[in-house]
C-alpha cells in the first residue's frame, strides 16, 4: 500500500481566513485518521515575472502554517511548492492514495465561482484516482454516505481513510434514493452490512420515491441531520454520463452545506 497523506491545497491568495478553515479541517482529518498532512501550493505565474518574490512569500506563509500545526498537535506535517498549472501539478504529484482537500473560496452565493470550481473539480477527478474533498465544515461527527449502486462508492469499505473517519464518527448515514436501478435496495443493504461488520455505527435510509432532484434531496437530508461530511461516488457505470460531472457538480456544491468528498 502506498503512503497515505492528507493534501491541503493552500489557496493562491493566501487568505488567512480561508486557509485557517482548511487547516482546521486538516487537523480534524488527521485526528480521525492519523494520516500525515502535506500543505501544497502551486505558483501559477504564466509570464515568469516575480516568481522568486512570490516563492519566498509562499514559503514564509507555509512555514508559519506548519508552526501553527505543531502548536495544535500535528508535529509531522510537510509542505511542497510547485510552479505551473494547478490542476496538472496536483494530479502529477498526487495521482492516487491520497486525500486531496480544496478550500471553499468562492462557494458563498457566487455562482460564477461555483461553476469554475465545478469545472476544476471535474478535471481533477477525471485525471486522479485520489478522493477529492471540498472543505465547507470541519466537524466530522456525522457522515452521509450517498449510495446509488455504483461500484466506486461501494469500494469505500476498502478505503483505509474512509474507514478511519467512519469509525471515529458518531454515525454514518447510508442514504440511497431509488433511481430505478435493479437490485439497488439489496445492494444498499449489503453495503450497510459490510460497514456494520467493520464496527461502524450506521443509519440505513432508503428513499423509495422522491419529488425533489437527487442533489436537493441529499441537501435536505444533510441539513436536517447536521451532517459534517457528505461522501459521494464520482462516476457512474455503463453508458450513463458520469452523474457528478457538469451541472450536477455545481448543483451539489451550491445545495450541500457540509464538506463533500468525491470518491472515484
Amino acid at each position: 500500500m502506498k503512503n497515505l497523506a492528507i493534501v491541503l491545497c493552500i489557496e493562491a491568495n493566501l487568505s488567512q481566513e480561508n486557509n485557517n478553515a482548511l487547516l482546521n479541517l486538516g487537523i480534524a482529518l488527521h485526528k480521525g485518521t492519523n494520516f500525515p498532512i502535506q500543505l501544497f501550493h502551486v505558483i501559477e505565474n504564466k509570464d515568469g515575472n516575480g516568481v522568486d518574490t512570490r516563492f519566498l512569500e509562499v514559503e514564509n506563509y507555509l512555514n508559519h502554517s506548519l508552526a501553527e500545526l505543531v502548536k495544535l498537535g500535528v508535529p509531522n506535517a510537510t509542505a511542497k511548492i510547485e510552479q505551473g498549472d494547478f490542476k496538472s501539478k496536483l494530479v502529477e504529484n498526487y495521482p492516487d492514495s491520497h486525500l486531496i482537500v480544496l478550500g471553499k473560496s468562492g462557494l458563498d452565493n457566487k455562482n460564477q465561482h461555483i461553476e469554475a470550481l465545478g469545472s476544476n473539480l471535474e478535471a481533477i477527478i477525471m485525471n486522479s484516482k485520489s478522493p477529492v474533498l471540498i472543505q465547507k465544515k470541519s466537524a466530522l461527527d456525522e457522515i452521509l454516505l450517498a449510495f446509488d449502486g455504483r461500484a466506486s462508492i461501494a469500494k469505500v469499505t476498502e478505503c483505509p481513510l474512509f474507514l478511519s473517519l467512519a469509525n471515529n464518527a458518531r454515525c454514518v448515514h447510508v442514504v440511497s434514493i431509488n433511481n430505478n436501478l435493479p437490485l439497488l435496495e439489496e445492494q444498499h443493504e449489503l453495503l450497510c452490512d459490510e460497514l456494520k461488520a467493520s464496527g461502524i455505527k450506521i443509519k440505513s435510509v432508503f428513499i423509495d420515491k422522491c419529488k425533489l432532484g437527487i442533489a436537493e434531496k441529499l441537501a435536505e437530508y444533510e441539513r436536517t441531520n447536521q451532517i459534517g461530511l457528505t461522501v459521494i461516488g464520482a462516476f457512474a457505470k455503463a453508458k450513463v454520463r458520469p452523474f457528478f460531472l457538469g451541472s450536477q457538480t455545481s448543483k451539489l456544491l451550491k445545495e450541500i452545506n457540509s464538506s463533500i468528498m468525491f470518491y472515484r
